[in-house]
């Protein structure tokens, strides 16, 4: 394994863990968050919703990167079934927050990142979902919120800048629950 994704996948588990602390500290009733992670390259084997951020640490230790990468598409299929849950959902919308980590490269997708902002402007007009992307100073533009890692692309990664990405996602995160 890359010694930058073991950076990587421990900073993303400390973030998960302060996440999970959270959540404990708040009654049943104030966390209702549902939460998911994807691996990419593996967009059929979707890990199910969870409550809980246990599953989540379960699975980051599982995931090892391959090199092979059809983010635009899994993005799309992504916003696809989100706009599908909501049309068969006639209950109140839940708003969706989805952060990607990317190096900022992808060789595998049919969707251009282009078609996946016309997407997600689409859902936009009936579901409140961000999307933000944190990577390179060079990755793909789906039009969302960028949050860049400065050398990434020279497999140098700065701890500091990773940890400010992942307080400014919670800081969004508190924000979206107490709305």
């Amino acid at each position: 394994m890359e010694p930058i994704w073991e950076k990587i996948q421990s900073q993303v588990g400390a973030h998960f863990n302060r996440l999970q602390e959270e959540f404990r500290a708040q009654s049943g009733a104030d966390s209702i968050g549902l939460f998911r992670l994807i691996s990419i390259p593996a967009p059929m084997e979707f890990p199910p919703y969870s409550s809980s951020l246990d599953p989540l640490l379960l699975h980051l230790n599982q995931i090892i990167p391959s090199g092979r990468s059809d983010l635009s598409d899994i993005i799309v299929r992504l916003l696809l079934q989100i706009q599908e849950e909501n049309e068969n959902s006639p209950l109140k919308k839940s708003p969706y927050f989805m952060v990607v980590i990317t190096d900022g490269w992808e060789n595998g997708s049919y969707f251009k990142p282009s078609k996946v902002m016309e997407y997600l402007e689409g859902l936009q007009q009936h579901v409140y979902i961000e999307l933000w992307i944190i990577g390179p100073e060079h990755h793909l533009d789906f039009g969302t919120k960028r949050l860049t890692l400065i050398g990434l692309d020279r497999q140098i990664l700065v701890e500091e800048d990773l940890e400010c990405c992942f307080q400014e996602v919670e800081n969004q995160l508190k924000k979206i629950t107490q709305d």
